[in-house]
């Protein structure tokens, strides 16, 4: 699942994404501040920044250089 929101650097990874061909399954909206409540930030990103990505085995990814590679 990817977590994002608009802005410069989630902007960024839906570029990389959509160049690879992959359809996020996931968004957050950050008119409601839905990335600064749970489970968000309890289950996500504590920081509640964004984007953030959840891989098949659990792990979770927040910085863009990790996503892109």
């Amino acid at each position: 699942k990817l977590y994002n929101l608009l802005g410069l650097n989630p902007h960024a990874v839906r570029i990389f994404i959509a160049e690879k061909v992959i359809e996020p399954e996931e968004h957050v909206d950050v008119r409601c501040v839905e990335n600064q409540q749970a489970p968000y930030v309890t289950h996500v990103n504590p920081r509640g920044q964004c984007p953030a990505l959840a891989l098949d085995d659990g792990a979770l990814l927040s910085e863009i250089t990790a996503i892109c590679v």
